[in-house]
């Protein structure tokens, strides 16, 4: 029988609004972390550039607004980040995995997605978050 997998997200919104999120999966675990979200372009420009350090259990979602093929890149990135890409009905679609600071290859989308979460590297070899796990906001 597969075990499902709990992940809670308690939210930090750039305007200090708090929501909870959880992935979904096959097992009764639980791991709780902060979201900041990047909305806007501007805020989705900067994302996690120039930051010396990133928390174990926080990361930042990016919400372009609608589904599209999307390309992420690690200019001004000081730290090593995983990235989950979601799908508009919120469904881990692609992972990578311990990306290159600084590093300007373009990581695109292989299918159109409206959400990017970033963490620290290696999140998701530490919670066994696969593609097909789901995200739920609440």
């Amino acid at each position: 029988m597969p075990k499902r997998l709990l992940l809670l997200f308690s939210t930090l919104f750039l305007s200090a609004c708090a929501n909870t999120a959880s992935f979904h999966r096959d097992a009764d675990e639980m791991v709780t972390v902060e979201i900041e979200h990047a909305r806007s372009a501007e805020e989705r420009a900067i994302g996690l550039m120039n930051r010396q350090e990133l928390c174990s259990q926080c990361g930042m979602l990016f919400d372009f607004n609608e589904t599209r093929h999307v390309s992420m890149w690690m200019k001004n990135t000081l730290i090593s980040l995983d990235m989950f890409y979601i799908s508009e009905d919120m469904i881990v679609t692609e992972i990578f995995e311990n990306t290159i600071p600084h590093s300007l290859e373009g990581l695109k989308s292989s299918q159109p997605v409206r959400y990017v979460l970033e963490t620290n590297a290696g999140f998701a070899k530490q919670h066994n978050i696969q593609v097909g796990d789901r995200l739920v906001l609440r």
